[in-house]
């Protein structure tokens, strides 16, 4: 039985399957190159000595990423993906290697995707913006790319080998490595590592609010989700704060403003606190919580953050 066979009975969910097509092939090389992407599609995977690629990358699109992914393709394409280039790599009877690359439109949207599967404890790696390893699995983030690697019955050269490539991968990436903006507006104080986020629609289950940017914290035996929701532009933000509290009036619930903020209880989440919610320009941002002292450092640090940053006026808007 050869790697590849022994992969897809491995995986069990259809992911075998590769489709070839040339046509697509030269869309999505040219289209990468045109938006920052890459020069050439199949030069984005290097030769590996000793081993060997098995045919040409294979391309999927919206449309067909459910054949290769299945149940999975719906939170990638809510993330608007675009293009995926795969690669199978094989070494005698046993030995295979896989490199996926996912295109999404916008980095924010690649990390989006990376910080949905990211785990909050691992052995994380420095590889493009940020990565993670495990026996067998090397995946990174760099710009609008989301870079899978799976390795199967590599033995002792499983991590070194799957970080020479994924290397190898993230320099042949033109987008630059780093965090959106947004991540880095989030206080050290208190957060817990590797648990920002991405949401890309519906977050809090709310409809009308989106693009958000989230981080877990720990803080006096306190948990707390800080966010940062992005607007299109500042009425867009505008927007979706007037809907928060057009909801929270309907339902009954008391507006205050005890100062360049707005706090009130939403209809559907009591148990953390109430909100706590200010605008800036497009961005706006807040927490759940009912202690003072808490509430106003994290939102006056996120102004500040914000502004450092150039995402909103110097007196924070």
């Amino acid at each position: 039985m050869t790697a590849l066979s022994k992969r897809a009975r491995i995986l069990k969910s259809g992911r075998g399957r590769v489709i070839v097509a040339a046509a697509c092939l030269c869309c999505w090389a040219a289209s990468a190159y045109c938006d920052g992407g890459f020069a050439g599609a199949a030069g984005i995977f290097p030769d590996i000595d000793g081993w060997s690629k098995d045919g040409q990358p294979g391309t999927y699109d919206p449309e067909t990423l459910y054949e290769y992914i299945n149940g999975a393709a719906d939170l990638y394409i809510t993330y608007d993906f675009r293009e995926l280039l795969t690669m199978n790599y094989e070494k005698g009877e046993d030995k295979g290697l896989a490199v996926d690359i996912y295109r999404h439109d916008t980095p924010r949207n690649g990390f989006g995707i990376y910080s949905r599967e990211r785990p909050t404890e691992g052995n994380f790696v420095s590889i493009g913006t940020e990565g993670y390893y495990d026996q067998g699995i090397l995946n990174f983030v760099k710009g609008r790319y989301y870079v899978k690697l799976a390795g199967f019955y590599l033995e002792e050269e499983d991590k070194s080998l799957l970080t020479r490539i994924a290397e190898e991968v993230a320099g042949r990436i033109e987008d630059e490595a780093g965090f959106p903006k947004p991540v880095i507006c989030f206080p050290d104080s208190g957060k817990i590592a590797h648990t920002e986020r991405y949401t890309a629609v519906d977050f809090l289950g709310h409809a009308f609010l989106h693009s958000a940017y989230s981080a877990e914290y720990e803080v006096q035996d306190e948990s707390l989700t800080l966010f940062i929701l992005e607007g299109d532009d500042e009425e867009d933000a505008s927007k979706m704060v007037e809907s928060y509290l057009k909801l929270a009036r309907d339902k009954g619930r008391e507006i205050a403003e005890p100062g360049a903020y707005y706090r009130f209880e939403d209809p559907y989440y009591s148990s953390g606190g109430s909100m706590n919610l200010k605008q800036g320009g497009k961005y706006v941002w807040g927490l759940f919580s009912d202690s003072v002292p808490l509430y106003e450092f994290y939102l006056n640090e996120i102004g500040e953050a914000l502004a450092t940053n150039g995402l909103i006026g110097g007196d924070r808007e």
